[in-house]
């Protein structure tokens, strides 16, 4: 029996949570550098490697505002005309930075997520198209597989429900949808749903 070590379940700058508490550096591909062994420098400073590198790697960043965080601070102009950037900045205008961070866990809340607007679906599948493509871009045959994913996160009276969903495909199939949310459901069995569509459309 072969073994293989791996992770499924890393975020990056492109996650909202990730980046609201610091990491507002380190990308997608910083991450594949680093499961294959590379050292990166961290927020201290320090030069961080991996004692053993891996050999697959997911990185599953929310799909929930997915790199809107960081796109918003470098002024994206992919985000920078959206609904949710205007209430960004009204905020930030205001003072009020708080509720840019707090947007990402009202959004999937059964209390809140009626009331705050969400990036479109042409600006998520865009979004979503960079990711398979890093993904692709890192793979090694025989050597180190990415497989393309994210986390779909719902938040029940306040309570985290996590699912991180993998994809087999590359870019050719995952970039034709733009990944389901819990900002689109906070129900799973929508998820499973979407999921058996894709299959269909993709095969």
């Amino acid at each position: 029996m072969q073994v293989y070590r791996g992770d499924t379940h890393l975020h990056t700058r492109n996650s909202p949570d990730a980046f609201s508490l610091g990491n507002m550096n380190l990308s997608q591909a910083d991450a594949y550098r680093f499961a294959r062994g590379q050292a990166l420098r961290a927020h201290n400073g320090m030069q961080v490697p991996l004692r053993r590198p891996l050999d697959f790697l997911v990185v599953s960043d929310h799909a929930e505002y997915l790199s809107g965080h960081f796109r918003y601070t470098i002024n994206d102009t992919l985000v920078m005309n959206t609904d949710v950037a205007a209430r960004w900045r009204e905020a930030q205008t205001s003072g009020d930075q708080l509720s840019i961070v707090l947007d990402f866990s009202d959004s999937i809340d059964s209390d809140h997520k009626v009331d705050i607007p969400v990036f479109s679906k042409s600006v998520q599948q865009e979004i979503w198209r960079d990711v398979a493509k890093t993904s692709d871009e890192y793979y090694e045959t025989g050597k180190f597989t990415t497989l393309t994913g994210y986390e779909w996160t719902a938040m029940r009276d306040s309570n985290n429900l996590h699912r991180v969903v993998v994809f087999a495909d590359d870019l050719a199939k995952t970039g034709q949808v733009a990944p389901f949310s819990g900002q689109d459901s906070i129900d799973p069995r929508d998820l499973w749903r979407w999921l058996a569509a894709y299959e269909a459309k993709t095969g």
